[in-house]
């Protein structure tokens, strides 16, 4: 049986030497695995299960720790460091990917002309930006102003805060 891989991310480090990182599906859950490489040739491998989801500050953290936790070369230190740069660089990513979905959002404002419209527009546009997000069963039946309110409150919630 082949797993479906559903999320892949490649880590630099320097150096010629990079993380690769995905995520596949399993039998009973998921499982995240890394792979350490050093001029494209693999030098090390590590791998996390799970059967529903992790606590994780970014995607990747406790597969990439595992793997570096058991290389020569990276003390406890280096490892804490590595992962600390890792996780600013990820959450300056994922704070400017929704600076630019909450812009795209705004956009609905100016050019339609009434709530339904500017609704139908925040509704497209974070259900093209953030894929796993769920709305209702119901929705269709709900008040242009109460689908309003909720949208806000998606757009608040991923709004970023300087």
């Amino acid at each position: 049986m082949s797993n479906k891989v559903f999320s892949e991310k490649t880590f630099e480090l320097g150096n010629n030497t990079t993380i690769e990182c995905r995520a596949e599906s399993t039998r009973s859950g998921f499982r995240h695995i890394a792979i350490l490489r050093n001029n494209y040739i693999e030098v090390a491998r590590a791998k996390c299960c799970y059967q529903n989801r992790t606590w994780e500050s970014f995607e990747f953290e406790s597969v990439i720790r595992n793997l570096l936790d058991h290389q020569e070369g990276f003390t406890e230190e280096s490892v804490k460091e590595l992962i600390e740069a890792l996780r600013k660089d990820e959450h300056e990513r994922v704070e400017q990917m929704f600076g630019t979905l909450n812009a795209i959002c705004k956009m609905g404002e100016l050019i339609c002309d009434n709530d339904k419209d500017r609704n139908d527009w925040k509704a497209r546009m974070l259900k093209a930006g953030l894929p796993q997000l769920d709305f209702p069963s119901d929705w269709d039946e709900l008040s242009e102003a109460e689908k309003k309110r909720r949208l806000d409150a998606v757009t608040e919630q991923t709004r970023i805060r300087v």
